[in-house]
């Protein structure tokens, strides 16, 4: 800076100096701004990509989920279909004998359950039905033995 002389000509060249010293000033003011605006878009660009990745990660996430549960579902109809083929299979290899013989004696152990005579191995009266179903299915297999 220049030292301000009383001559009218020294303060304009000093006010002079002082303004472009301002605007150098501002200039570089400017510039600290500019690349804090280059700054700031350039975060929000790298968070917009993350989050883009994020939603396509939790997509991709969702549609695998998806498959495997279809591909299981898939395996569990064959799993069940199988089973269905095999129960017939075996109801096939029994003999007429057998299934009048099993057939019979279900019939008789079902009426004792319906009467409220049917007792379990420990003794008690047998209420539940299911419990009365299989006590009957395993009497069957234990005395139609063909």
């Amino acid at each position: 800076m220049l030292k301000k002389i009383s001559n009218k000509k020294s303060t304009k060249l000093t006010t002079r100096t002082n303004r472009s010293i301002k605007t150098k000033n501002k200039s570089s003011v400017q510039k600290r701004r500019s690349v804090q605006k280059r700054r700031s878009v350039q975060k929000r660009r790298s968070v917009q990509k993350r989050r883009s990745v994020q939603k396509r990660r939790s997509v991709q996430k969702r549609r695998s989920v998806q498959k495997r549960r279809s591909v299981q579902t898939k395996r569990r109809s064959v799993q069940t279909k199988r089973r269905s083929v095999q129960t017939k299979r075996r109801s096939v290899n029994l003999s007429t004998k057998k299934k009048t013989c099993m057939k019979n004696k279900v019939g008789l152990v079902m009426k004792e359950f319906k009467d409220k005579t049917l007792r379990s191995s420990s003794g008690q009266l047998v209420t539940n039905p299911k419990q009365g179903i299989a006590i009957a299915l395993s009497v069957a297999r234990k005395t139609c033995k063909i």
